[in-house]
């Protein structure tokens, strides 16, 4: 079995927007294959700290709790 460090060097797809609401304008991002792994920032970096933080979370909760990892497809 696959341990946390392994999932976390993985290279999983990230989707970013750009959102404008009310005044205000952040970055959100999330992992699609990984289903509420969601972060938000006023820059990219801030986003993409708080995706890191919110994916380790997420991960250790399917592992604590033995449910499967889907791993990205790299396709050539």
């Amino acid at each position: 079995m696959n341990g946390l460090k392994y999932y976390m060097n993985l290279s999983y797809e990230v989707v970013m927007n750009f959102i404008e609401d009310e005044g205000e304008s952040y970055y959100k991002l999330t992992i699609p294959l990984l289903p509420g792994v969601i972060a938000f920032g006023a820059t990219i970096e801030e986003a993409m700290a708080d995706l890191e933080g919110a994916k380790e979370i997420w991960l250790k909760k399917c592992l604590q709790d033995g449910i499967r990892i889907p791993e990205p497809i790299n396709e050539i």
